[in-house]
């Protein structure tokens, strides 16, 4: 079977973090790349050595860059001397880079590295497709592999971050990998090379392309910081950072509040509400000396937010915070998952909670009636649970159907802490593509149909569009980039040519009610790529006998979006235009451009499709 994908990405970074520090001790190296200059401009003299087969070239988009590979015979880089940048345990690597594609070899791109057995770090580029290589020594599996390679001789933003814990690796700004990574003892003595990841010229691993803009920093960027550095705005350290409690964090005791001073604070201001918009009457702590609040006031089961504020030792200028958020510790079980009023929950739901103060058992109560639940009744009656046994599986249950359910906490002493009923509403699954597997006949592509189709085990024909559903290589499916669950339905579109636009569709057998139970929505989870060139996304549904409608054409930024949204379709659309939602046989997703637009490339991610019932 031949399938082709062809993705269009921009620019990948490279971060980890470390401890506060000023920014000279931040900013390792930066090489902006001159004529035959690769001078360190951070002000640190980690000046860059030409070796072998490395030159300065003119580049009609980013001017002077370095090119490696010129003389193949001859290995390529730039030595930067041994310093170790990563000495904190944290590490940011970042540049622009043109890349011409495989050749055979595996390619550096940086790195502090005498070999596979010597390694401090490494960033490159795998030599059968690309993927990106990043982090600490692969020989104690402390490295990290992209999901994506980057553009074939396009310019882009590379870059990764790394906080001795967790690393990730970003195209133009985009998260393309992320997992557990760190930094051990290994080639002490090697430089820090550019071009080619290791120091050593037995053999040719140097990069088949040029390097420019090269940022090395001694602490991890957001990913706010790495998209801004594309743009050459260098990071800045001067907020707020580490919260504790953790932002988000439940079931917390007390109301003492830490945090790690920004850079270049002399004074924290304070902010503590029970809202996100924390103003002057929410200011609890003015100029206080050190990072350390406590207040004694704070309610069991509330949910609170904070800022800390940054006064500059000027004692004028002001860093105003991010705002966090932690919940107390109540008196009963708090905090439901599915939440309270959820209208979307699973048909096979894993309902948890957080304990209340206090609590050594859980008693659990759960049905389809709210006064069977409320009351304690016997068929609503689930059972006592241990105290460390904060999860209830109700099993499968009725699509778009309101359930209730209530934890009562059972005390040391034997007393019973009631809990409040608590309600949500299951939906009518679609899909959401977890059931795909990248065995024959099981492949995403063999369900949603694209405009290669496939061979294996009959040949199906595509449907003529420009689309390609899933990976050419297994797993097929898209593993980190999910809504919810593990998977998700990655399809390029490429309206260049006719018929310029591009579907995955999926047929029903026996065709499918959607209005089951008083359904009345229909729901997407949709993400596009920053690098997606901008069109018009449609959905279109065709009943059993043929009848079809389509949706109002959206926003064409809505491929371009890097995060999930949330696409609602009201059922009545489709009816009012003669659609039998009774009997819906196939479902299409597509992008599509006018002939005279140019036609549009790019990349969709789509997940979690449902019908749910919500009130107009």
């Amino acid at each position: 079977m031949s399938r082709k994908r062809v993705a269009v990405l921009c620019s990948f970074l490279i971060v980890c973090l470390i401890g506060p520090a000023a920014w000279g001790q931040v900013l390792w190296g930066y090489y902006p790349i001159g004529e035959n200059d690769f001078t360190d401009h951070s002000g640190n003299n980690h000046h860059g050595t030409p070796v072998d087969g490395v030159a300065t070239v003119r580049d009609p988009v980013q001017g002077w860059v370095a090119a490696f590979n010129i003389e193949p015979e001859k290995p390529s880089r730039i030595n930067c001397g041994t310093s170790d940048p990563s000495a904190g345990g944290q590490l940011t690597v970042a540049a622009w880079l043109l890349w011409h594609g495989t050749n055979g070899n595996w390619q550096g791109i940086a790195g502090k590295s005498f070999s596979y057995d010597d390694r401090r770090w490494i960033f490159q580029l795998r030599d059968t497709d690309g993927m990106i290589q990043w982090g600490g020594s692969d020989k104690a599996s402390l490295h990290l592999w992209s999901t994506a390679a980057p553009a074939i001789n396009e310019w882009q933003h590379v870059a990764g971050t790394c906080d001795g814990k967790v690393s990730k690796i970003y195209i133009n700004g985009e998260n393309v990998g992320e997992g557990a990574g760190g930094f051990a003892p290994g080639a002490a003595k090697a430089n820090v090379t550019l071009g080619f990841a290791e120091d050593r010229s037995d053999y040719d691993e140097s990069l088949n392309g040029a390097l420019n803009e090269v940022y090395i920093l001694t602490r991890a960027l957001s990913q706010k910081q790495v998209q801004d550095l594309a743009t050459g705005v260098l990071p800045s350290f001067d907020k707020a950072r580490e919260p504790i409690p953790a932002d988000g964090a439940p079931g917390v005791l007390l109301g003492l509040l830490q945090w790690t001073a920004g850079d270049g604070a002399a004074l924290h201001n304070v902010y503590l509400g029970t809202t996100p918009e924390l103003g002057q009457a929410q200011l609890v702590g003015p100029g206080l000396f050190v990072p350390l609040y406590f207040s004694a006031t704070l309610l069991p089961g509330m949910t609170y937010y904070w800022r800390i504020d940054e006064i500059q030792r000027d004692q004028v200028t002001i860093r105003t915070g991010d705002v966090w958020s932690f919940t107390m510790q109540a008196l009963t079980a708090y905090l439901p998952d599915p939440a309270d009023g959820a209208v979307d929950a699973s048909t096979a739901p894993e309902l948890s909670w957080q304990m209340g103060q206090n609590a050594v058992q859980h008693h659990v109560y759960f049905g389809d009636s709210f006064d069977a639940v409320s009351q304690g009744a016997t068929d609503a009656d689930k059972g006592i649970q241990s105290f460390a046994d904060v999860n209830f599986a109700p099993g499968t249950l009725e699509p778009v159907t309101t359930y209730y359910w209530r934890v009562d906490e059972i005390l040391k002493d034997a007393t019973v802490s009631a809990g409040q009923v608590w309600s949500f509403t299951t939906c009518l699954p679609v899909d959401d593509f977890e059931s795909y597997t990248d065995e024959v006949g099981q492949r995403i592509f063999q369900t949603w149909i694209d405009g290669l189709g496939y061979t294996e085990p009959t040949t199906v024909a595509g449907n003529g569009s420009g689309s390609t559903v899933g990976y050419a290589q297994a797993p097929f499916a898209e593993q980190k980039i999910v809504h919810g669950g593990k998977q998700s339905m990655p399809m390029d579109y490429n309206n260049v040519d006719a018929p310029n636009y591009s579907a995955a569709q999926r047929t029903f057998s026996p065709p499918a009610d959607w209005t089951i139970n008083g359904a009345t929505m229909l729901v997407v989870f949709l993400r596009g790529k920053s690098t997606n060139k901008p069109s018009t996304l449609y959905l279109s549904i065709y009943d059993a006998s043929g009848g079809n409608a389509w949706t109002e054409p959206l926003d064409q930024a809505m491929v371009t979006r890097p995060q999930w949204t949330e696409w609602r379709i009201p059922i009545s659309l489709f009816t009012t235009l003669g659609v039998d939602m009774t009997r819906v046989k196939k479902l299409v997703i597509g992008v599509y451009d006018k002939p005279d637009a140019g036609g549009a490339t790019g990349i969709l991610y789509i997940d979690d499709i449902r019908v749910i019932r919500v009130s107009p």
